[in-house]
């Protein structure tokens, strides 16, 4: 699964990214990306990443109810 700062490398602003770390003396590494273009990709990372949560917890669901019914049926 892809985590959000791999996305956001993707995306990755050179200019930005050294402007951003000359203004705190270099301490830390930055990716470059501005806040709305960051709200965008975070916003979009979100959606697909809810979307599978939701899959998995169905599947869960469902699969967790197959397997108390068949235990039941052997009890």
């Amino acid at each position: 699964m892809i985590n959000i700062i791999e996305e956001f490398r993707q995306y990755k602003n050179e200019e930005n990214a050294e402007k951003q770390a000359a203004y705190l003396r270099h301490q830390f590494e930055f990716i470059g990306l501005k806040t709305p273009e960051r709200r965008l990709l975070a916003k979009d990372f979100l959606k697909k990443k809810r979307q599978i949560s939701k899959l998995i917890g169905s599947l869960f669901l469902n699969f967790g109810i197959c397997l108390s019914v068949n235990f039941n049926i052997w009890l």
